[in-house]
């Protein structure tokens, strides 16, 4: 049985879509997790008694900004690749939600600056 060089391309094209989806998934578990358990991963663990972390809400409302743009990211990046596959071009709105993804992503870090 033969494999032909365009079955090879189909079986990348479906594996890098996918690995980029993955890629983002990963980064919401970790952003998520880390405002779930942010008083364990800041905490001193040198001390034996614990003084309560006061909690920066701004900080918490930046990472919560951050994830829901990368899930933003996730679905425009998709949405691309699959009108790009079936070779209709690309989208404006994806180019626009794109690059105002990336904007406002900036923006959100140098708001996170001190």
């Amino acid at each position: 049985m033969s494999v032909s060089s365009r079955q090879v391309c189909s079986v990348i094209q479906w594996l890098t879509s996918w690995y980029s989806l993955f890629g983002g998934a990963t980064m919401v578990v970790v952003g998520i997790s880390y405002l779930l358990f942010e008083d364990f991963v800041l905490g001193d663990f040198g001390q034996t008694k614990k003084a309560p972390l006061s909690r920066n809400h701004v900080s918490r409302t930046l990472v919560g900004i951050q994830i829901g743009l990368t899930i933003l990211a996730m679905v425009i990046t998709r949405s691309s690749a699959l009108s790009l596959q079936a070779k209709q071009g690309l989208p404006l709105g994806n180019q626009v939600l794109g690059w105002v993804v990336l904007g406002m992503s900036s923006k959100n870090a140098m708001l996170g600056d001190d």
